[in-house]
């Protein structure tokens, strides 16, 4: 059934929030098409207008994630070791995302760039969340750990940057179905390698005592299963209905099928209804 058209610029519920969770499952990973039947804006989704205000915001949340990268890595007491973290790789991914975010700002509008900044939105806030979460609640004990600034931004500010750059300065539209990269950028950390972990011969370097193989192979499981196929898609679902609150959506048009492939969306500008063939009447005659 071809979807109703909607001028206004936000987002369209009355498909209802649980049909639009089931048709997440049915659309492609990246499209403009949305579950609600309308055609997502990209350019505002993204800011690929080269809006110098927005920039300026972009640039100022970029160099506070990478001040906080290299703090941590100049005050490592092993900075070869600093990527064994996953607090370090969430780090990454948050600097990975808001790069590419800048890309589509200053730089160029290229629709590989968007599909990369697009999945790594996704990556970058779950796994901030998930570390911020985790190591406060799980990890955190104040004999071990002192509130530096490394320890507070890290597990925390980074988490609150990317937030707010993926959801009130972009407005990305987040996918269900890009939790694919997700759990995999999650499981290739080490600590997920389980026995055959080069980090895990013996219990004492065991990195996180919730993943200490070695010592308790069941528990380690349990957590690494429970963490990937529970809290983080909890997360993800989280990011997704955030996302639906500020979708940016063209105006003025109709939208095409929905559902079909980013490719074939870029080539939709408008369609118009077919015009009805006029008949002349017994007056006119």
């Amino acid at each position: 059934k071809k979807p109703t058209s909607n001028n206004n610029n936000t987002n369209n519920n009355s498909t209802g929030s649980c049909g639009r969770l089931r048709a997440e499952f049915s659309v492609e990973l990246f499209t403009e098409f949305d579950t609600n039947g309308r055609t997502l804006a990209l350019g505002r989704s993204f800011w690929t207008d080269k809006n110098p205000f927005v920039g300026v915001i972009k640039v100022f949340l970029f160099v506070f994630t990478i001040s906080v990268y290299f703090n941590g890595v100049v005050l490592s007491p092993e900075p070869k070791f600093f990527l064994a973290y996953l607090t370090n790789w969430s780090l990454t991914y948050a600097f990975i995302y808001q790069a590419l975010s800048l890309l589509n700002t200053w730089i160029f509008d290229s629709l590989l760039v968007i599909k990369m900044s697009w999945a790594m939105f996704s990556v970058a806030a779950a796994h901030q969340i998930a570390v911020s979460i985790l190591f406060w609640f799980a990890e955190y004990d104040s004999a071990i750990y002192s509130l530096t600034y490394f320890t507070l931004m890290s597990h925390g500010g980074v988490c609150i940057a990317v937030l707010v750059e993926g959801l009130l300065v972009n407005r990305v539209p987040v996918r269900l179905k890009h939790y694919i990269f997700v759990v995999a950028l999650m499981d290739s950390h080490p600590e997920f390698g389980a026995p055959n972990n080069p980090y895990m011969d013996d219990d004492d370097v065991a990195l996180y005592d919730a993943l200490a193989w070695k010592k308790d192979a069941k528990s380690a499981s349990l957590f690494a299963a429970l963490l990937l196929f529970v809290f983080l898609p909890l997360i993800h679902l989280w990011l997704w209905g955030a996302s639906l609150l500020g979708r940016q959506y063209r105006e003025g048009e109709e939208t095409a099928a929905p559902y079909a492939s980013f490719s074939k969306a870029l080539e939709v500008t408008q369609i118009q209804p077919p015009k009805k063939k006029r008949t002349t009447t017994m007056a006119e005659i």
